[in-house]
């Protein structure tokens, strides 16, 4: 059970009632205070994490590395293509998007975890449980194939070889973090994560 759910910490179970809100509810954690009559509601901290693991992945995959991409291309801003180009980079835009997106709820709802983790630093909670369904199947590591895709797109709208060799850099930083956090994954799963790491490729075709 994610640590998201709620609890009341006090040793003492609490009938289903008042309190039973703070105890079922998945985003707040109710504390009772024993003899005050009073009780207390605040954000638990590992669902504040989960959220900054969030806003930090959109900021840096979606926002921050096509700004850069743009930057570099030299076009000004904003810039109209004609629809021959706009509309496959659109189309690779919103397919990488929803990828990554599937792939993340998938991660929360099953892993039970956030997909921020930098070098095996633990930005955001870490997954708790092994995937391999939904986008898991097809890859081990769907979010970045999606953000690869959505990067693909960009490129193409805007025609310049720099934002290619932001992609390329992107693609070499992320694939070092990628092996880094295979090893902790070995560690935590060990044989079953084994099983998985040789029926599934790390990106989309096996080597």
């Amino acid at each position: 059970m994610s640590k998201c759910t709620n609890s009341l910490r006090d040793g003492k179970a609490v009938q289903a009632g008042t309190f039973g809100f703070f105890r079922r509810n998945r985003y707040l954690r109710g504390r009772y205070v024993q003899g005050s009559g009073k009780e207390t509601v605040d954000f638990n901290e590992e669902c504040m994490k989960n959220a900054f693991g969030y806003l930090l992945g959109f900021l840096v995959f979606v926002a921050g590395i096509p700004a850069v991409m743009w930057w570099v291309s030299g076009r000004p801003f904003p810039w109209a293509p004609v629809w021959l180009k706009a509309v496959p980079a659109a189309l690779l835009m919103v397919i990488g998007l929803s990828l990554s997106i599937w792939a993340i709820v998938h991660m929360k709802k099953v892993g039970e975890g956030n997909p921020f983790d930098a070098y095996n630093h633990a930005v955001a909670p870490r997954t708790r449980h092994l995937m391999t369904d939904g986008p898991y199947r097809f890859s081990r590591n769907p979010m970045l194939v999606g953000v690869y895709i959505y990067d693909m797109g960009l490129i193409l709208w805007l025609q310049s070889w720099w934002p290619v060799l932001v992609f390329a850099g992107e693609v070499i930083f992320l694939t070092l973090q990628v092996r880094a956090e295979e090893k902790r994954l070995e560690a935590d799963f060990g044989d079953a994560y084994r099983a998985y790491r040789q029926r599934v490729p790390r990106y989309l075709f096996k080597k």
